[in-house]
């Protein structure tokens, strides 16, 4: 199994399945390519009924078979550029109980959510349930909250009551773009925007050889275009306020915004001495003045501070 989560595959679309029934999505990927001529690669499929599993193994060849979505080691499976999962049957499902999270095997939707949030799958459809809105609706809002912040998903929760991609808009991305990579398998920023900048970063990170998820990157969201200083290099890329609060500076390795302190402690000081307010620790001004680093330099609203502990700054962060 791939010890890195960063998988990518440029010989067709990579599937991934998690109690999806019998798989049935990579039955329409036949069609799909005996229609367009696009390749699917069925990567790995977990279901915890073993009725379903063997019926899996059967009809696919699957390259992994996961057992059970709540261990952690799920979370290792290759990143794949589409994700297949549902709301278990036998809890959600007319055919089946329909007890809900009241039914063990209804709380698998939160690990197949988890999945979801951490790996982020280039695209993923989460298969619809009859009248889900109206009988299930804390599952829903659940799914809901994690669905908002994922980047450019499809919500239509009128028509298909659930948050989901359109099943024609991957297709689409599939005969345009077949083996899309993937993109970071973490955290992003809750603004669009920044998402965005962060991704175009993410690419250029991997471009160079190294993973954006350990990379000791400090990345600068806050203009049109992002740019970024990794560790060591001994500059902070464009402070010219401790602007933290707006969440414009980002630790690729951490996967989230910098705070105020550290603001402050990449521009050589103890807290933020701003000659205009006179305050320390934190500024709530954003206008471009002076600052004062511990070197004793001084550096009227420079596009990149110089600071002497950039390296040491970033290897102590947690």
């Amino acid at each position: 199994m791939p010890s890195s989560p960063l998988t990518p595959s440029r010989q067709g679309v990579t599937v991934g399945s998690c109690c999806s029934g019998w798989c049935l999505e990579l039955f329409a990927a036949r069609e799909i390519t005996r229609d367009f001529g696009v390749a699917f690669i069925p990567v790995f499929g977990c279901d915890i009924d073993r009725s379903a599993a063997e019926v899996c193994r059967v009809a696919h060849t699957h390259t992994y078979w996961h057992e059970d979505c709540t261990q952690d080691s799920f979370l290792r499976m290759p990143q794949v550029d589409f994700f297949a999962c549902g709301f278990p049957c036998p809890s959600y499902s007319v055919q089946g109980v329909r007890l809900g999270l009241e039914d063990l095997r209804g709380q698998l939707i939160f690990y197949i959510i988890r999945f979801i949030a951490i790996r982020r799958p280039h695209t993923f459809v989460l298969e619809n349930v009859s009248n889900l809105y109206h009988e299930f609706p804390e599952v829903l809002s659940c799914s809901w909250k994690c669905f908002r912040q994922y980047p450019g998903s499809t919500v239509d929760h009128i028509h298909y009551e659930v948050a989901m991609r359109s099943i024609d808009e991957f297709v689409m991305k599939a005969q345009e773009d077949t083996g899309l990579g993937q993109v970071l398998p973490g955290r992003l920023p809750a603004s669009e925007r920044h998402r965005h900048l962060l991704l175009d970063v993410i690419e250029r990170l991997a471009a160079a050889g190294l993973d954006p998820l350990t990379a000791r990157a400090v990345i600068n969201l806050g203009g049109t275009k992002a740019h970024f200083n990794i560790g060591y290099i001994g500059y902070c890329p464009c402070l010219r306020s401790a602007r933290a609060g707006d969440k414009q500076f980002w630790a690729a390795w951490l996967q989230r915004p910098l705070t105020d302190k550290e603001i402050c402690s990449l521009m050589g000081t103890d807290g933020c001495k701003h000659r205009k307010c006179g305050r320390s620790g934190q500024c709530a001004t954003t206008e471009t003045t002076s600052w004062e680093c511990d070197s004793g330099a001084t550096h009227e609203g420079c596009h990149a501070l110089c600071v002497p502990s950039l390296g040491p700054f970033v290897s102590n962060m947690t």
